[in-house]
């Protein structure tokens, strides 16, 4: 007997399905016992790419939020949150991708600048405001290194492999249009 497999279908839905199961991720935080859900896309297949929030909504920092969600929107598929305390908020955006989130603070009254925290290791960085679409840009494309944020191409690979290789030329090609990762997959 010869083992064989016959297969159906068609699309994207299995690829979607193996990239959500990959990036789903439960942490256990030791603080509070409770288990925190993360989806760790890729930012460029990211729903949202950017959170914006305010530290508050009161003495200005909605305003200031609003602003700088103006500012970014353009470039970015940003979401503005204004309710709930920050903490639920990273919460709430960790759980559907989102990659960044740009807080404003009493600080960016000050010295405009931001706080932008990266979703997989919860580290946070104060950014100029005049330079943070640029540092995103830079974070999304790999040109910039946020020390604990280097994808791992290889996990991708061995994901990918499971594809067959005409639906894995045209995920590389249709999502993470990177390439450095086709020029790898098409070697393979």
């Amino acid at each position: 007997v010869v083992p064989f497999v016959i297969e159906p279908s068609f699309g994207l839905d299995r690829t979607i399905m193996v990239l959500l199961l990959d990036a789903y991720s439960e942490e256990k935080d030791e603080k509070t016992k409770e288990i925190k859900v993360k989806l760790k896309l890729h930012p460029k297949i990211s729903p949202v790419g950017i959170a914006i929030f305010p530290l508050m909504k009161k003495d200005g920092l909605a305003e200031k939020a609003k602003e700088v969600f103006e500012l970014l929107k353009t470039e970015f598929v940003c979401e503005y949150d204004e309710s709930g305390s920050v903490g639920k908020r990273y919460a709430r955006t960790d759980e559907i991708g989102t990659p960044w989130a740009v807080t404003i603070d009493y600080e960016t009254l000050k010295d405009k600048t931001v706080t932008l925290r990266e979703r997989d290791t919860t580290e946070q960085v104060r950014v100029k405001i005049s330079e943070l679409e640029k540092s995103i840009t830079k974070l999304m494309n790999n040109e910039s290194k946020w020390e604990a944020r280097k994808w791992d191409r290889n996990k991708y690979l061995k994901l990918i492999e499971v594809l067959s290789k005409r639906t894995r030329i045209r995920l590389i090609v249709n999502i993470f249009k990177d390439e450095g990762l086709i020029n790898l997959i098409k070697s393979k």
